[in-house]
């Protein structure tokens, strides 16, 4: 994927979210952390199957469908005569749900958090297999091989919502036990997907330690934090392509 498309596309087809109201509300956690919890029986990270808008590859605009997004595998979904289907994520570039914007990197949406000419933060929402691994999820046997066969469910629970008609599985969306979810953060930068980590970024190919410490400390940079994500893209850029 390329950084100078990347932001192109997203800067003309989605330049409603980046407002100054919409920057405002990603600066913390608490303003990006999703409201919504999946389910074992309703496996996507949104209610409901709500109104966007894609771009392919191509440069297609397919925007009025209905989408959804897996919370195991951060894969598109779609209502077609009343019926979930799954995107082929070979061909999505970006998505916009509701007021949130994806892209696609490496075959995963990630949510867009801000966007600078140097580079995007993102954020990743996946399910949480090790807090899966460590409690019951009720099957009526052990807290371990429980956890093991609900982890196996989960995963595989994109696979047995594709096809089927959606009202049924509307039916039975808050029947199941909630799945545990966690959120990372990512930066793009040079065309590559950075963990938003302080022992990643010290550490990337390219970037000098003793400067990345220096920057880190001098910046107070908050790693959950949009606008000091924003400040080690910069720093980032700068480093790579020096």
């Amino acid at each position: 994927m390329n950084m100078k498309k990347t932001i192109t596309i997203l800067a003309i087809l989605f330049a409603s979210y980046l407002t100054a109201g919409a920057q405002q509300a990603i600066g913390q956690k608490d303003d990006w952390a999703h409201p919504y919890v999946p389910r074992e029986t309703w496996p996507f990270l949104y209610e409901e199957f709500t109104e966007g808008t894609t771009r392919t590859r191509s440069g297609e605009l397919l925007s009025g469908e209905s989408f959804n997004i897996t919370a195991t595998d951060n894969k598109l979904l779609f209502i077609k005569d009343d019926t979930i289907m799954l995107a082929d994520m070979n061909s999505i570039y970006t998505v916009k749900i509701g007021d949130d914007v994806y892209v696609n990197v490496m075959g995963r949406l990630y949510k867009v958090l801000s966007e600078l000419d140097k580079g995007l933060v993102l954020m990743q929402e996946s399910l949480d297999e090790d807090k899966l691994n460590k409690v019951d999820i009720g099957y009526g046997v052990s807290s371990a091989a429980g956890s093991a066969q609900g982890l196996q469910v989960s995963l595989d629970g994109r696979f047995n919502f594709v096809n089927r008609p959606v009202q049924l599985t509307r039916h039975d969306k808050d029947s199941g036990l909630e799945l545990p979810m966690k959120e990372t953060l990512y930066l793009y930068v040079n065309n590559t997907l950075i963990p938003a980590t302080q022992h990643t970024v010290t550490t990337w190919p390219g970037v000098d330690k003793k400067e990345a410490n220096a920057f880190i400390k001098q910046e107070k940079i908050k790693w959950k934090q949009t606008e000091s994500l924003e400040k080690v893209i910069i720093f980032l850029d700068s480093q790579i392509n020096k």
